[in-house]
């Protein structure tokens, strides 16, 4: 009795364990502003949908291979790292004059592997004096300002979900 005993206080302990790391890392994730709201939950719910739709078709799933492993092909590992220390700058710059709270985490991950990617599309053009300064005023431009906008107010989840097929076809 006495070593199951210990066996339950183990599995206590491990279990308060396992619920304060829950906690600990949901607090983390609010103080880094990772709380979706009904846009962003809308814009998952529909990623789901089209993935489920599309993954199951074999040519679908060979141009998605195609583009990753283009992406991700050696002759580019400088490009993308040039492009994770350029947002890492700025964040540390931005931080530094106070001009970026933590609270951006999010914002600026999701920014940057959406927009922030999409805005290197050309990267064949990377060889191309003056490719990058023209890329990060492009990026930083009307995208971020139609992104600000955009994101200002969000409507009820439902509202989110019939809108955003609409706002594509615009």
């Amino acid at each position: 009795m006495l070593l199951w005993e210990k066996g339950a206080l183990h599995m206590m302990n491990h279990t308060n364990f396992v619920a304060h790391s829950l906690v600990d890392a949901n607090t983390w994730l609010i103080e880094h502003g990772f709380q979706l709201n009904n846009r962003e939950w809308a814009s998952l719910i529909w990623f789901g949908i089209l993935t489920i739709w599309l993954l199951p078709q074999a040519h679908i799933r060979h141009c998605f291979g195609a583009v990753i492993r283009s992406a991700l092909s050696p002759k580019l590992y400088m490009v993308w790292i040039s492009f994770i220390v350029w947002i890492v700058l700025i964040v540390i710059s931005a931080q530094w004059q106070r001009l970026w709270d933590p609270q951006l985490t999010k914002d600026t991950f999701v920014w940057a592997v959406t927009t922030g990617v999409v805005s290197f599309s050309n990267f064949t053009d990377a060889h191309k004096q003056g490719f990058f300064k023209s890329a990060a005023w492009k990026t930083v431009g009307v995208t971020a300002f139609m992104g600000y906008l955009v994101s200002l107010n969000s409507f009820s989840l439902l509202i989110e979900i019939l809108l955003q097929p609409l706002s594509l076809g615009f």
